[in-house]
Protein backbone atom coordinates (compact mmCIF):
# COMPACT_ATOMS: atom_id res chain seq x y z
CA UNK A 1 0.00 0.00 0.00
CA UNK A 2 1.32 3.61 -0.70
CA UNK A 3 2.04 4.89 2.42
CA UNK A 4 0.27 8.01 2.16
CA UNK A 5 -2.94 6.70 1.36
CA UNK A 6 -2.48 4.40 4.56
CA UNK A 7 -1.66 7.68 6.36
CA UNK A 8 -4.61 9.32 5.54
CA UNK A 9 -6.61 6.24 6.02
CA UNK A 10 -5.74 5.64 9.72
CA UNK A 11 -6.05 9.22 10.51
CA UNK A 12 -9.47 9.25 8.99
CA UNK A 13 -10.34 6.34 10.77
CA UNK A 14 -8.90 6.74 14.30
CA UNK A 15 -10.90 10.34 14.31
CA UNK A 16 -13.88 9.25 13.05
CA UNK A 17 -14.67 6.09 14.51
CA UNK A 18 -14.25 7.10 17.99
CA UNK A 19 -16.26 10.08 17.71
CA UNK A 20 -19.21 8.59 15.88
CA UNK A 21 -19.26 6.27 18.78
CA UNK A 22 -19.55 8.78 21.42
CA UNK A 23 -22.04 10.81 20.10
CA UNK A 24 -24.35 7.41 18.57
CA UNK A 25 -23.55 5.80 22.35
CA UNK A 26 -24.96 8.83 23.91
CA UNK A 27 -27.96 9.48 22.21
CA UNK A 28 -29.01 5.70 22.62
CA UNK A 29 -27.78 5.58 26.16
CA UNK A 30 -29.85 8.38 27.00
CA UNK A 31 -33.15 7.37 25.56
CA UNK A 32 -33.02 3.82 26.97
CA UNK A 33 -32.49 5.53 30.62
CA UNK A 34 -28.73 6.85 31.09
CA UNK A 35 -25.86 4.14 31.46
CA UNK A 36 -27.30 2.62 35.17
CA UNK A 37 -30.59 1.07 33.66
CA UNK A 38 -30.47 -2.76 32.43
CA UNK A 39 -31.71 -2.24 29.28
CA UNK A 40 -28.16 0.33 28.67
CA UNK A 41 -25.52 -2.12 30.84
CA UNK A 42 -27.29 -4.84 28.57
CA UNK A 43 -26.40 -3.19 25.48
CA UNK A 44 -23.16 -2.37 26.66
CA UNK A 45 -22.86 -6.07 26.63
CA UNK A 46 -23.99 -6.59 23.50
CA UNK A 47 -21.80 -3.70 21.96
CA UNK A 48 -18.50 -5.05 23.74
CA UNK A 49 -19.58 -8.57 21.91
CA UNK A 50 -19.81 -6.40 18.69
CA UNK A 51 -16.35 -5.31 19.13
CA UNK A 52 -15.24 -9.08 19.37
CA UNK A 53 -16.35 -10.17 16.30
CA UNK A 54 -14.87 -7.17 14.62
CA UNK A 55 -11.54 -7.80 16.17
CA UNK A 56 -11.53 -11.62 15.62
CA UNK A 57 -10.99 -11.90 12.09
CA UNK A 58 -8.16 -8.88 11.86
CA UNK A 59 -5.08 -10.54 12.49
CA UNK A 60 -6.42 -13.26 9.66
CA UNK A 61 -7.54 -10.61 6.76
CA UNK A 62 -5.40 -10.52 3.65
CA UNK A 63 -7.19 -7.56 2.47
CA UNK A 64 -6.71 -4.24 3.38
CA UNK A 65 -10.03 -2.75 3.16
CA UNK A 66 -11.96 -5.09 5.10
CA UNK A 67 -8.98 -4.82 7.81
CA UNK A 68 -9.70 -0.83 7.62
CA UNK A 69 -13.50 -1.59 7.69
CA UNK A 70 -13.23 -3.81 11.04
CA UNK A 71 -11.32 -1.68 12.73
CA UNK A 72 -13.69 1.15 11.84
CA UNK A 73 -16.14 -0.70 13.91
CA UNK A 74 -14.18 -1.68 16.90
CA UNK A 75 -12.86 1.67 17.65
CA UNK A 76 -16.47 2.85 16.78
CA UNK A 77 -17.74 0.00 19.35
CA UNK A 78 -15.26 1.47 22.03
CA UNK A 79 -15.93 4.96 21.40
CA UNK A 80 -19.40 3.61 22.36
CA UNK A 81 -18.87 1.95 25.38
CA UNK A 82 -16.13 3.87 27.25
CA UNK A 83 -18.30 7.16 28.44
CA UNK A 84 -21.39 4.79 29.97
CA UNK A 85 -18.69 2.54 31.43
CA UNK A 86 -16.87 5.53 32.87
CA UNK A 87 -20.09 6.77 34.34
CA UNK A 88 -20.99 3.58 36.18
CA UNK A 89 -17.03 3.25 37.41
CA UNK A 90 -17.93 6.80 38.70
CA UNK A 91 -21.13 6.23 40.43
CA UNK A 92 -20.18 3.33 41.94
CA UNK A 93 -18.15 5.06 44.31
CA UNK A 94 -19.50 7.41 47.07
CA UNK A 95 -18.98 10.85 46.61
CA UNK A 96 -16.10 11.87 48.23
CA UNK A 97 -14.03 8.87 45.85
CA UNK A 98 -15.46 10.09 42.49
CA UNK A 99 -12.31 12.35 42.03
CA UNK A 100 -10.06 9.59 43.21
CA UNK A 101 -11.82 6.83 41.41
CA UNK A 102 -11.65 8.98 38.14
CA UNK A 103 -8.32 9.61 38.47
CA UNK A 104 -6.98 6.10 38.99
CA UNK A 105 -8.81 4.62 36.72
CA UNK A 106 -7.34 6.47 33.44
CA UNK A 107 -4.02 6.32 35.49
CA UNK A 108 -4.33 2.82 34.76
CA UNK A 109 -5.89 2.68 31.34
CA UNK A 110 -2.69 4.72 30.63
CA UNK A 111 -0.25 2.29 32.30
CA UNK A 112 -1.60 -0.69 32.10
CA UNK A 113 -3.30 -0.50 28.17
CA UNK A 114 -2.01 2.12 26.35
CA UNK A 115 1.93 2.56 27.10
CA UNK A 116 2.42 -1.08 26.96
CA UNK A 117 0.52 -2.00 24.10
CA UNK A 118 3.13 -0.44 21.53
CA UNK A 119 6.51 -2.15 23.21
CA UNK A 120 4.67 -5.14 23.21
CA UNK A 121 3.85 -5.36 19.96
CA UNK A 122 6.79 -4.34 18.95
CA UNK A 123 8.18 -6.94 21.30
CA UNK A 124 6.16 -9.84 20.02
CA UNK A 125 7.06 -8.68 16.75
CA UNK A 126 10.86 -8.96 16.77
CA UNK A 127 10.29 -12.23 18.31
CA UNK A 128 8.06 -13.47 15.72
CA UNK A 129 8.49 -13.80 12.06
CA UNK A 130 5.18 -12.36 11.12
CA UNK A 131 2.77 -9.41 12.62
CA UNK A 132 0.22 -11.43 12.44
CA UNK A 133 0.84 -12.59 16.02
CA UNK A 134 1.46 -8.96 17.66
CA UNK A 135 -1.95 -8.20 15.97
CA UNK A 136 -4.17 -11.34 16.93
CA UNK A 137 -2.54 -9.96 20.55
CA UNK A 138 -3.97 -6.79 20.57
CA UNK A 139 -6.98 -7.97 18.82
CA UNK A 140 -7.65 -10.40 21.33
CA UNK A 141 -7.41 -8.32 24.65
CA UNK A 142 -10.91 -7.28 23.48
CA UNK A 143 -12.17 -10.68 24.48
CA UNK A 144 -10.90 -10.89 28.07
CA UNK A 145 -12.12 -7.31 28.58
CA UNK A 146 -15.92 -8.06 27.32
CA UNK A 147 -15.59 -10.93 29.53
CA UNK A 148 -14.70 -8.53 32.80
CA UNK A 149 -17.49 -6.38 31.59
CA UNK A 150 -20.07 -8.45 31.00
CA UNK A 151 -19.50 -10.52 34.87
CA UNK A 152 -19.39 -6.84 36.40
CA UNK A 153 -22.56 -6.02 34.79
CA UNK A 154 -24.24 -9.35 35.47
CA UNK A 155 -22.66 -8.85 39.42
CA UNK A 156 -24.10 -5.38 39.68
CA UNK A 157 -27.27 -6.38 37.87
CA UNK A 158 -27.77 -9.12 40.52
CA UNK A 159 -27.03 -7.02 43.39
CA UNK A 160 -29.78 -4.93 42.22
CA UNK A 161 -32.02 -7.41 41.89
CA UNK A 162 -31.29 -8.71 45.50
CA UNK A 163 -31.21 -5.23 47.11
CA UNK A 164 -34.85 -4.91 45.42
CA UNK A 165 -36.51 -8.15 46.54
CA UNK A 166 -34.82 -7.19 50.09
CA UNK A 167 -36.86 -3.56 50.55
CA UNK A 168 -40.08 -2.89 51.56
CA UNK A 169 -42.50 -2.46 48.68
CA UNK A 170 -44.49 0.55 49.07
CA UNK A 171 -47.83 -1.17 50.48
CA UNK A 172 -45.83 -2.54 52.84
CA UNK A 173 -44.71 0.65 53.97
CA UNK A 174 -48.16 2.78 54.03
CA UNK A 175 -49.42 -0.34 56.03
CA UNK A 176 -46.91 0.31 58.27
CA UNK A 177 -47.58 3.96 58.14
CA UNK A 178 -51.63 3.42 58.90
CA UNK A 179 -50.34 1.04 61.68
CA UNK A 180 -48.58 3.93 63.52
CA UNK A 181 -50.86 6.11 62.88
CA UNK A 182 -53.83 4.30 64.35
CA UNK A 183 -51.51 3.04 67.56
CA UNK A 184 -51.02 6.89 68.63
Amino acid sequence: MDPHLVTIVFSATSLSAPISGVIIGGIIITKLGGYNTKKSQKLLILVGSMAIICAIPVPLLQSYVPVCALLWWLLFFGGFCVPPLTGIMINSVPAKQKTAANSISNLLQNLLGYLPAPGLYGFVASMTSTLRIPMGMLMYSTIFTVLVLTYGINKKLKNEERNESHAPSVDTISKHEQKNQSQK
